[in-house]
């Protein structure tokens, strides 16, 4: 059955709200530049109460906003500036739930060093009263380049 008009008009609003929720979650990461400060407890909040954070290959998981927050601030420790970018979204928004495959680049420095790492995020979200939030983020590493 082919879809409303409604209903794909509320697919891509949904698909709009988070992509900027994913923007806004990036610039709550970074910090070093411009002013910009690390806003690790902000960017938790964008999980629902009992949501995953997970890098498994380095034994990094956490779950609710404490431990999130704890974790984002663990894997950010090492440098002092920071510049995450999510891109290329692959997004399936299905009712209130949304599976999206993000490619992301982290820019950083560490002792006079550029490091850039280069990984994938798969993410469910939800969507709840609040909007759309992050049910379950997987991390994984695909390369790190430094200079």
């Amino acid at each position: 059955m082919t879809e409303t008009l409604e209903a794909r008009v509320q697919k891509l609003e949904d698909i709009n709200e988070i992509i900027k929720l994913q923007s806004i979650y990036a610039s709550y990461l970074d910090r070093g530049y411009a002013g910009r400060v690390m806003h690790s407890r902000k960017a938790a909040e964008f999980y629902v109460e009992d949501g995953t954070w997970e890098f498994e290959a380095a034994g990094m998981i956490a779950r609710g906003h404490d431990q999130i927050a704890g974790i984002l601030d663990e894997a950010c420790k090492m440098g002092d500036f920071y510049m995450h970018a999510f891109m290329t979204p692959v997004i399936n928004v299905s009712g209130n739930t949304a599976y999206v495959e993000w490619l992301m680049l982290v820019g950083h420095v560490v002792n006079d060093k550029v490091v850039l790492t280069y990984g994938n995020e798969n993410i469910d979200y939800v969507k709840t009263e609040k909007g759309w939030r992050i049910k379950r983020n997987r991390f994984s590493l695909g390369k790190v380049l430094t200079t």
